[in-house]
């Protein structure tokens, strides 16, 4: 609670609300920027501390910020990756608009179709096939169609996955936070999109 204004706040998936009682008020949405200038003096060593990585331009929050930079990656053998891809029935894909690409509806893994491939991202790596069911293999290129999927698709997180370079032998990918629905919104970092809310 805020003593100067009497606010309650509470802290969901990295996004603040506020009310002004704590039961039987409607909760709003706070923008990150407009939080009380207090919050910022929460000690380090406080039991609430945790939030502070929630507050703009605190150490913690810089440091959220950073790692939102840096991605996991991975070298991935080209004969040892593998994945399988189930439908619920036959493929079904759905396209998203303004877009050349479409996305299944009714399987068990992201799979896309991109002008006549198809594209699946299975644990931050690309597989490529010429039919929706496979057989997939390591795909060394990361189609740059993805880079359009906008954020209220379902799909959105696949653009932040990459290929950085490859062998006949092995590909070098990776990928960053946005790929696991973390994403920074003005100066903190946020869990999903908000577009579901």
């Amino acid at each position: 609670m805020d003593v100067n204004t009497q606010f309650h706040y509470v802290l969901i998936s990295g996004r603040w609300y506020k009310a002004n009682k704590l039961d039987g008020d409607e909760w709003a949405f706070e923008e990150p920027a407009s939080l009380p200038e207090d919050f910022k003096n929460i000690p380090a060593e406080s039991d609430v501390a945790s939030v502070r990585a929630s507050i703009p331009d605190t150490p913690e929050a810089r440091d959220a910020l950073l790692e939102q930079t840096i991605p996991q990656t991975a070298e991935v053998v080209r004969s040892e990756a593998k994945v399988e891809v189930k439908f619920d029935g036959d493929p079904k894909f759905k396209n998203i608009p303004n877009t050349e690409v479409a996305y299944a509806e009714n399987s068990d893994k992201t799979v896309l179709k991109i002008h006549q491939e198809f594209y699946v991202v299975d644990n931050g790596i690309w597989f490529v096939s010429n039919y929706p069911k496979g057989p997939y293999q390591v795909s060394d290129k990361r189609p740059p169609e993805v880079d359009a999927i906008p954020a209220d698709e379902p799909v959105h997180n696949v653009k932040y996955v990459y290929v950085y370079n490859s062998t006949p032998e092995v590909v070098y990918v990776g990928y960053l936070p946005g790929y696991t629905h973390s994403y920074v919104y003005n100066g903190v970092v946020v869990y999903g999109t908000g577009y579901r809310y």
